[in-house]
């Protein structure tokens, strides 16, 4: 993998170690998809895993990783001479894992890439330490050390779970009812007159001995029929709210112990 000096010595790296193959490739991938370049991502191998499986899932590997960035320009293995000796002091490679280093250039950037590797279950190794691709030589040869005082900044995931579930059914419930419902029925009604004068009669004796005088009644017949009575409509809405979070963050500051006089100068005459 290429990496100008000017580059990797102003840029912070985040390592991180999978123990398994596919949790780094999938990290590998989502690194690329998140716009960092080939060109600033470092992969090594541990050399933990001698059983043939390992090794079968460590070549599995680097052949996927190959075809993935099939085209570009890169070295995955070999990384640059900077990233492969600040690697190297990693104890993690005595085990069987991939070591993936992410060379980042801006706050935003280095975050992204820790939140990648945290998804993959990544653990973090030196995600804090700045690494020279000039192995120190600069510092060394200046006199000067960096240290970086860290703090811890919190990040909001949300999740979406099931909270409540309701269910709405019908249920048939029987209840008498009552209608008054007027209705007509016929009596019979007899009349005796006396007949004055004696009028002579029509018949003989005898005939006409009967009269059927047919009577009737409305009797209540009940239908029943379903009507719509009430509609009910059902459905979801989405409520804004704010919830406070609340929770404890480590920083560092600097601490100075003297010693001596730290303050001490030559004194004069003397070389």
């Amino acid at each position: 993998m290429n990496v100008n000096s000017s580059q990797a010595t102003n840029s912070n790296y985040v390592v991180g170690f999978f123990s398994d193959y596919s949790d780094a490739e999938s990290a590998i991938h989502d690194l690329t998809e998140a716009g960092i370049p080939a060109n600033r991502i470092a992969v090594a191998t541990g050399n933990g895993g001698s059983s043939s499986r390992s090794t079968h899932e460590g070549e599995s590997f680097w052949r996927k990783i190959a075809n993935f960035f099939e085209g570009k320009d890169h070295n995955y293995g070999t990384a640059s001479n900077a990233t492969a000796d600040d690697l190297s002091r990693y104890g993690s490679l005595k085990q069987d894992g991939v070591l993936v280093s992410v060379s980042t250039v801006s706050p935003e950037e280095r975050q992204e890439a820790e939140d990648i590797f945290e998804e993959h279950n990544a653990k973090l190794e030196g995600a804090q330490v700045q690494l020279s691709a000039q192995s120190g030589s600069d510092v060394e040869g200046s006199g000067m050390q960096r240290l970086q005082l860290l703090s811890e900044v919190l990040r909001v995931h949300k999740e979406r779970v099931p909270t409540a579930e309701v269910r709405l059914r019908k249920e048939v419930i029987t209840e008498n009812q009552s209608i008054e419902v007027p209705v007509t029925r016929e009596e019979l009604v007899i009349e005796r007159h006396p007949v004055e004068g004696g009028a002579t009669a029509s018949s003989e004796i005898g005939s006409d001995r009967e009269i059927r005088v047919p009577l009737s009644e409305e009797q209540v017949r009940v239908e029943k029929r379903p009507i719509v009575k009430e509609e009910v409509t059902v459905g979801k809405r989405k409520v804004q709210e704010s919830r406070h979070v609340n929770e404890q963050v480590k920083r560092e500051e600097l601490k100075v112990d003297q010693q001596g006089d730290v303050t001490r100068r030559p004194k004069k005459g003397v070389a």
